[in-house]
């Protein structure tokens, strides 16, 4: 069996042979010139103080060059392989935005990235374009995708429990079945997003938008939805059972196919003449609307008028050979 020898570093094995040539020759000159030993030293201490700083400046200028050629080459495979749907390259896209996180690389635009059934648990997604991106069965768990872009992206079945999303785009975004349990978020943009049959059991969320959003089947049971925005939601068989809807924007909303609606709850909440309640809490509408007078809510802060796009549809993945032309039109 071959014993492990000691390997030194290219960089410091050149620093110490130039500091070894340097003080032979040093000394032969000296010795030569019949210097005394106090002048020699003198002498091999500055030579030594300025290869150590020049040593020094070299080795880290040489490492600051060979990660910069290790980020291009993993920039350029991420590139090459961004379109690439089968499994493998769905790993190898994983392997490589891994390796690039540890090395506090800048991760460029990567809209349309094919990540389907990614395990991801624990990353840092932050700061990110991933427009287009095709996150359909990924697995985010404790992930942070704070002030990350997917708008328009697929991310049916996605699994998102327990992720921080301040600040997030999901904009237009397919997300049906979606698993948002015990996620937490400011100011998270779910505008015309598709998010039928999603689960927000136990998320914290405020000042976020559902504007449009198709919310048919979701569930928020025991979630806190503090001054979110449901401005024209669609929200046929929604679940709100436990829900904290302090300062939760109602107005201009259909929520007669809601259950688990109380009068508690939309006390606390925001809506208008233009609201349709549950049939059960009809008789408590005229009070609470008396109540809503009296708080003085401001205009709603809808980023539509009257004239509020379609939710996301699904769409057609048939043909996925994809472009930014072919995104665009989805």
């Amino acid at each position: 069996m071959k014993k492990n020898s000691l390997k030194l570093d290219p960089q410091l094995s050149i620093v110490i042979g130039i500091f070894a040539i340097s003080g032979l020759l040093v000394y032969f000159i000296n010795k030569q010139a019949g210097t005394v030993w106090q002048d020699f030293a003198l002498v091999l201490n500055n030579t030594f103080m300025n290869i150590l700083i020049f040593g020094i400046l070299l080795t880290w200028l040489e490492k600051k060059r060979r990660r910069r050629h290790i980020n291009r080459g993993y920039l350029e495979q991420l590139e090459d392989f961004r379109f690439w749907r089968s499994e493998e390259g769905v790993w190898r896209k994983v392997g490589i935005l891994r390796r690039l996180r540890n090395l506090e690389a800048q991760l460029p635009d990567l809209s349309g990235i094919e990540m389907e059934n990614a395990m991801m648990e624990s990353w840092d997604l932050t700061d990110l374009r991933l427009n287009h991106a095709n996150f359909t069965n990924a697995f985010l768990w404790q992930s942070d995708v704070s002030r990350t872009s997917f708008e328009r992206g697929i991310m049916e079945r996605v699994y998102l429990e327990n992720v921080t999303m301040d600040g997030t785009n999901f904009d237009k975004v397919y997300m049906v079945m979606a698993d948002l349990r015990e996620a937490c978020g400011k100011k998270a943009q779910f505008m015309c997003t598709n998010l039928e049959m999603s689960i927000f059991n136990g998320a914290r969320l405020e000042d976020c938008s559902f504007e449009g959003a198709n919310l048919e089947k979701a569930t928020f049971e025991g979630a806190v939805l503090k001054d979110c925005m449901f401005y024209h939601a669609h929200l046929v068989d929604c679940n709100f059972k436990d829900a904290d809807l302090q300062g939760a924007d109602f107005r201009q909303t259909d929520l007669s196919g809601c259950s688990n609606l109380s009068y508690a709850q939309l006390e606390q909440a925001m809506i208008d003449e233009t609201t349709k309640l549950p049939l059960e809490l009809h008789a408590e509408q005229e009070d609470l609307l008396k109540k809503m007078k009296q708080q003085n809510h401001g205009p709603v802060r809808a980023h539509f008028d009257n004239n509020v796009p379609h939710y996301r549809s699904k769409p057609n993945l048939q043909d996925h050979r994809r472009s930014r032309t072919i995104l665009d039109h989805f």
